[in-house]
């Protein structure tokens, strides 16, 4: 088969979206970011989980979402919705499969698929990502990693690190492919902060305890002797847990809580804030760093494949789990206004050569060249038959 191979059919498999009160993550953002500059002629359709209020189906652009599950709950949710996705992977027709892997919601594309199946990967969960879930989320992560890359046959991974797992790991490495990230360019159009009468601290992304390390970044801000304003913007399945956190350490006065924000909103909290923080203990490729940088904005993350690589020695890093380390370079970001327009200048030049464009570009060759790789496999085999 030739290389200009077509497809007119995409079946993407995200139990995430934009909207998921829940998650609401950088893989739903990327997913639609990437979709959205694929050609007009592409029928693209997400199956995502379903959420009280959500539509069924909708149509945004030319991606159609339809939403699985009941919204009983967060676990209801993932469970019924990797049900359903099974049963929709045999009635549904299409010419490929992107399968958003995820041990916490699988759905077996590799074996229920009636065409090619690429696997795209956020994280391994049976490495870090199943730490503080618990003893049996922790033994279900290595159960269904086992199962994804042994039967996968096709991989993109959203880190270098992470393909260099996928790379030592999986049972077929011949097409493992690094696709990244990239920035909406509105960012580069926040201005300064206009002297602001309060600038704050920013945590912006999905409020989850374990692996956004929200324990340790109360843990550090209660350690500053200069507390300017705290806020948490963003919603997830810890939220309360999180307020019960601030209400118990008695910083209510200084810490705040956003909510849910529109894009629009996004860049309003971002101009106003001092600098950035997410002190996650593990990521896969996390988009914040750069879009914090791209908003001509301070950015302390931790010391971890992914936020690390990200980042590219543009930023302040502390080591996961270390509250002394975090509230430190907090200090020195507040206390130091020379340091903070150092990192904000180089981080928004670096931040530049991150878009979308290209990174949709890559994804679509790779989903040409995996159809090309699968078809050119089946008639082998029929050859040797």
């Amino acid at each position: 088969m030739s290389n200009n191979v077509k497809f007119n059919n995409i079946l993407h498999i995200i139990y995430d979206d934009c909207d998921n009160p829940w998650l609401g993550g950088g893989g739903a953002r990327r997913t639609y970011e990437i979709y959205k500059r694929f050609p007009d002629s592409t029928n693209i359709t997400i199956l995502t989980g379903y959420y009280s209020g959500a539509k069924r189906i909708e149509t945004i652009g030319k991606i159609t979402y339809v939403r699985l599950g009941l919204p009983f709950n967060y676990l209801i949710s993932r469970i019924t919705f990797s049900l359903a996705a099974m049963v929709k992977l045999r009635q549904l027709k299409y010419d490929v499969v992107v399968d958003d892997y995820t041990a916490f919601s699988p759905c077996f594309s590799f074996w229920l698929a009636k065409s090619p199946v690429i696997g795209s990967f956020q994280n391994l969960h049976s490495q870090k990502a199943a730490k503080g879930k618990g003893l049996i989320k922790g033994l279900s992560a290595r159960f269904f990693d086992f199962f994804a890359l042994r039967y996968f046959k096709n991989f993109t991974a959203v880190s270098p690190f992470l393909t260099e797992q996928i790379l030592k790991r999986a049972k077929y490495r011949h097409n493992v492919r690094f696709i990244g990230i990239g920035i909406d360019q509105v960012l580069f159009n926040i201005g300064n902060r206009l002297n602001e009468d309060d600038p704050y601290i920013l945590y912006i992304g999905r409020l989850e305890i374990f692996q956004k390390g929200i324990d340790v970044l109360l843990q550090a801000y209660m350690k500053l002797k200069t507390k300017p304003i705290l806020l948490l913007a963003g919603t997830g399945a810890d939220e309360a847990k999180i307020k019960e956190m601030v209400k118990s350490l008695g910083i209510e006065s200084t810490v705040r809580f956003a909510g849910r924000f529109s894009n629009e909103e996004k860049l309003e909290i971002l101009r106003k804030a001092l600098f950035v923080v997410m002190p996650s203990r593990f990521e896969g490729l996390p988009v914040v760093p750069l879009e914090a940088m791209a908003a001509g904005r301070a950015f302390i993350g931790t010391n971890i494949h992914g936020t690390r690589d990200i980042c590219n020695g543009k930023a302040l890093l502390a080591e996961p789990g270390n509250s002394d380390e975090l509230a430190e370079l907090m200090s020195s970001i507040i206390n130091d206004s020379t340091l903070r327009d150092k990192l904000e200048s180089q981080g928004r030049e670096y931040s530049r050569s991150y878009q979308w464009s290209a990174i949709a570009e890559q994804f679509h060759d790779f989903i040409r060249d995996s159809i090309n790789n699968t078809f050119i496999e089946s008639n082998n085999n029929l050859l040797k038959s």
